[in-house]
């Protein structure tokens, strides 16, 4: 209770330094990066400005550019799927802290079988996107569906074109569940995909090509399952049952991971244990330099986070994400109380 109360002093001092008497803003703090989460972040950033009236904008332009943008101190905060080495953590003097939970989804544009949800193993996913599985028909997916309509049409890859934490998750799992994977294929932001693939950006730009190309086949967030009524393939889990993605599930695939067991914040939430989990689910990062010059800004952008861990949690529910488990959060905020500022705004004081 003490650590929360002085929390709550020192991230109600980073707020009210950018305030003015008026109750407008002379800052806004900025961030970029991860597509995945920033449905979220904007939620979250409409909400604040209503209570707190500091505005927080941020830029969806991956994964990779998130984090490019806070090391060259163009944001407050950068965003990234997958959380940078603690290696690095340490050489930059970063302070790295998982946000939510959230989950990838495979997405499909199959005509024929609209009314009935294709089923597929975490082995048949990656043959389909190596492209050895090139056809619907073909006999490993028919195995799967045998009472499913499944036409001999060419499977149309859909895939991310810039550096996406959310292709990085994807393929972490397709390496996973496949031995032959990472062979042909490299697993990261940015994935050595072969000629016959559709490259697009984004996620959104994901959603739209896909929906404008029959037969095809992507991934995407499930938030973004949810909001645009997507078709999506149920997937095997580790218990062998075939699942669909659903909020419950990610939270199962959370309490039997480390990161809830042990608090492991970098522990892997992929093909857990628990007979709903889903498989491919994931936490989402947040970088924050507590060395950047204008520490009002950096300040602010942590109370920010601060305030989304507190009140934000309640505007996930039905989103397709989850928050954070308690204990999880309570560590993150530790986090905060161990960044010491020299002055923020005409405060002169140390705050931690």
């Amino acid at each position: 209770m003490f650590l929360i109360h002085r929390l709550v002093l020192f991230c109600g001092m980073c707020l009210s330094s950018v305030v003015t008497a008026q109750g407008s803003t002379d800052t806004v703090i900025t961030g970029a990066g991860a597509t995945f989460p920033s449905e979220i972040y904007t939620k979250w950033a409409n909400a604040f400005i209503k209570e707190r009236q500091i505005e927080v904008k941020y830029s969806p332009i991956g994964s990779g550019e998130g984090v490019k943008k806070i090391s060259t101190n163009q944001v407050d905060f950068g965003a990234t799927d997958v959380p940078i080495s603690a290696v690095d953590v340490a050489n930059k003097k970063f302070l790295q802290f998982p946000t939510l939970i959230g989950a990838v989804v495979p997405i499909v544009n199959l005509p024929s079988n609209r009314f009935r949800k294709l089923r597929l193993t975490g082995d048949v996913l990656a043959e389909i996107f190596s492209g050895q599985i090139d056809r619907w028909n073909h006999p490993r997916i028919r195995a799967l569906n045998p009472a499913s309509i499944l036409p001999s049409d060419r499977i149309v890859r859909i895939v991310r074109a810039d550096s996406s934490g959310t292709t990085a998750v994807f393929s972490q799992y397709l390496g996973l569940m496949n031995n032959n994977w990472a062979s042909r294929y490299s697993i990261g932001n940015v994935v050595n995909w072969d000629s016959q693939v559709v490259m697009v950006g984004g996620n959104d730009g994901v959603i739209k090509a896909l929906q404008n190309t029959p037969y095809s086949i992507s991934y995407t967030s499930f938030d973004r399952v949810i909001k645009h009524r997507l078709d999506y393939a149920l997937l095997q889990n580790r218990e062998g049952n075939f699942v669909e993605p659903t909020e419950s599930g990610m939270q199962q695939a959370v309490r039997f991971s480390d990161m809830y067991r042990n608090a492991n914040e970098y522990a892997s939430l992929l093909n857990q244990k628990g007979a709903e989990s889903w498989p491919i689910v994931t936490a989402t990062f947040v970088l924050i330099d507590p060395k950047a010059k204008n520490e009002s800004s950096t300040a602010s952008a942590m109370g920010f986070f601060f305030w989304a861990f507190r009140y934000g949690d309640g505007l996930l529910s039905g989103s397709g994400f989850s928050p954070l488990p308690t204990d999880l959060q309570a560590r993150v905020l530790r986090k905060f109380s161990s960044v010491q500022f020299k002055d923020i705004g005409n405060h002169g004081k140390v705050y931690h």
